[in-house]
Parts: structure tokens; sequence; C-alpha cells
């Protein structure tokens, strides 16, 4: 498989704002070079303002009774997505990708161009290794759906605790 170099400008955002008008100011731009590919190891990531339902998609969601089922189609959907994105930009993965949510905020109404869409918030594993700031799903060009690496926690925390007792 041919896997792509993407040099960039990685960006900090400082502001936004989607109930009003989104409001962005860059803070910094660094030039960055990411490998995007399918790894077989696996990537967590956080999802932000991501607009997966098209009118069909709304209709099966809001039909479904099981946060299981309705996890099951987002999951669906974010791999639709993340495949659709590696088609746009000409990587090809030599390996199948899995997504996984791993943790999912309630859905938020967002409106916009006067309609009234659900947002989501989530965290999600990939294999799939995907550049900060990249955007997913509709709208992704306005600031929805922006990925972001999500931090490794520290696994040896320290307590410290004093006994005066």
């Amino acid at each position: 498989g041919r896997t792509l170099l993407l040099t960039g400008l990685d960006t900090r955002l400082t502001k936004f704002d989607v109930t009003m008008h989104q409001m962005m100011e860059v803070q910094s731009m660094v030039p960055t070079r990411t490998r995007m590919q399918v790894w077989n190891d696996t990537f967590h990531y956080t999802l932000r303002h991501w607009l997966p339902l098209n009118a069909n998609n709304y209709r099966t969601y809001t039909s479904l009774t099981s946060l299981t089922e309705r996890v099951q189609l987002l999951e669906r959907i974010l791999r639709g997505n993340l495949l659709s994105m590696c088609k746009g930009l000409g990587v090809f993965l030599d390996k199948e990708l899995t997504a996984s949510i791993t943790s999912l905020e309630p859905p938020r109404i967002v409106r916009n161009k006067g309609v009234a869409l659900m947002s989501f918030d989530l965290e999600f594993t990939s294999n799939l290794s995907i550049p900060n700031g990249l955007g997913l799903g509709k709208n992704a060009s306005l600031g929805y759906g922006t990925v972001f690496a999500k931090r490794k926690e520290r696994t040896n925390k320290t307590n410290i605790s004093t006994n005066n007792e």
C-alpha cells in the first residue's frame, strides 16, 4: 500500500463557538510532517463537533432504541468518513481500517444555515494514524468534525498524602 506524507501546518485554535458563529483565531502555526497509514497498533483520538448524520442516517439513528445499536451505526459512519478522507487524500490502505468509539457525549443540536443538525463529541480508537486538526464528516471545512490525538495519560501516578494523626 501507498502511504501519504502530509506536510502542512499544525494550527492551534483558541476559540470555537458553534452556537452562534464560528470564530477562530490561529495561535501558532508549526510545519508538520505526518505519515497516514494503517498500523498494527491503535491510536486514541477525540472528535469534536462531528456531524455524521445525513437525512437517512438521522431517521435510522432516531428509530434505534438501543444505545449499542446507535454506537454501532456511528462507528460504521466513522469508518466510512475515515475511508472517504483517505480516498480524497490519495491514501490507499493495505490493511483493514478499524475504528471503535470508546466514549460518547450526548448529542447536541446545532444550527447550520438554518438547519438543525445533531453534533457529537466522542473519543475513539483507530489503527489509522490521523493528523491533528483534520476534519471528518459534514461541514468539516467549517470546523466541524475536528480530530485530535488524545494525550496519553500517565500510568505511574504518585499519590502523596500526609498522615498527621
